[in-house]
């Protein structure tokens, strides 16, 4: 794709019952350290040298605040789902997107509940399928409203019905009248982050959308996004924005 790829090691000074303190008694030897975390990685992942795509990054800054800075120019941010500090929980307010990594089969699960969010969020499944020979599945959760069986509603209606109007508009919207062979819509009862996590499980990746519909219809909410973030078994993608991977 010809992007640039920056590999970002940070710390930050640690809080004790004797004050402030860095990890090492100097900053130069904590810039030393980071900078041997970063060289090991690259080791690691590139045995025949660092690419030149590939740029090193090492800062006296809290972790959470070096990603989310860097991130204002990026395309997306990656991090693990755990590190030595539970960090990824602090990178929702990324500008892009954060993905959190593990490497699954080829299976993309996306959350949809009819908002532009959600619909960007098929855009990235979409094209991320297509790259990658991944198969997308459009997840939209329903459910009954609190109160169902007192109010008064028409008594052919029913909220699957709904959200099966709702995907079908979102495959329209990206998809135009023909939709690909590797897209597939399914409806499933339950709260959103729950039906999120269960139809995840053993996907490549799920993709949601960073806000969505509230209330009943809601599905996207960041409350939504944070959970599947941080308790999905996959590798989560959350969009922001409108910007395209794949244009």
């Amino acid at each position: 794709m010809g992007a640039t790829l920056e590999l970002i090691a940070a710390w930050q000074p640690l809080t004790a019952s004797f004050g402030w303190r860095y990890v090492s008694d100097t900053a130069e030897e904590n810039e030393q350290f980071a900078a041997q975390g970063l060289a090991a990685v690259i080791d690691e992942i590139f045995p025949a040298g660092r690419p030149s795509h590939c740029k090193l990054i090492a800062e006296d800054s809290h972790p959470a605040n070096a990603l989310i800075a860097a991130s204002k120019g990026a395309t997306c941010v990656v991090v693990g789902s755990r590190g030595h500090g539970g960090l990824a929980g602090g990178f929702h307010r990324a500008r892009r997107m954060v993905m959190t990594a593990n490497v699954r089969p080829p299976r993309i699960v996306v959350g949809i509940d009819g908002s532009d969010s959600s619909v960007q969020a098929l855009r990235w499944a979409a094209g991320i399928a297509t790259a990658a020979g991944a198969r997308v599945e459009a997840v939209g959760a329903w459910s009954f409203p609190a109160g169902y069986g007192w109010a008064t509603v028409p008594v052919e209606w029913h909220p699957a019905d709904d959200i099966a109007t709702v995907l079908a508009g979102s495959f329209k919207t990206v998809f135009g009248t023909t939709e690909p062979d590797n897209a597939v819509a399914l409806t499933r009862e339950g709260g959103a982050a729950r039906v999120l996590l269960e139809q995840s499980a053993g996907a490549a990746l799920l993709v949601v959308g960073s806000r969505g519909h509230g209330g009943f219809a809601g599905l996207l909410l960041g409350s939504v996004s944070a959970a599947v973030a941080e308790h999905a078994t996959c590798p989560v993608l959350v969009v922001h924005g409108d910007q395209l991977l794949f244009p």
